[in-house]
């Protein structure tokens, strides 16, 4: 799935927040009714399931946008991959 992350999720994103990063925001806003968690390389949704994983370019974008903040990110088309059912 491809979750976009817009000027206004970064603005409104929170370096080294996992329910406030610009990505938790877009998934909020294309995804209402449910809170999200990001990590480095799932995301949890309100209930504490996983939801998704981050693909490598999501990974590196949250890690870059944590580390410089919205000042360097830019708004991208992030992947994110369904958890395989066990």
């Amino acid at each position: 799935m491809i979750i976009r992350v817009t000027r206004e999720d970064i603005k409104r994103g929170l370096r080294a927040s996992s329910y406030s990063c610009p990505l938790a925001l877009a998934l909020a806003r294309q995804f209402p009714g449910k809170g999200y968690l990001v990590s480095d390389e799932v995301v949890y949704d309100s209930d504490g399931d996983i939801v998704w994983w981050l693909g490598k370019a999501a990974r590196r974008w949250v890690a870059r946008f944590d580390a410089d903040g919205p000042a360097q990110a830019t708004p991208r088309a992030l992947l994110l991959c369904p958890p395989t059912p066990s």
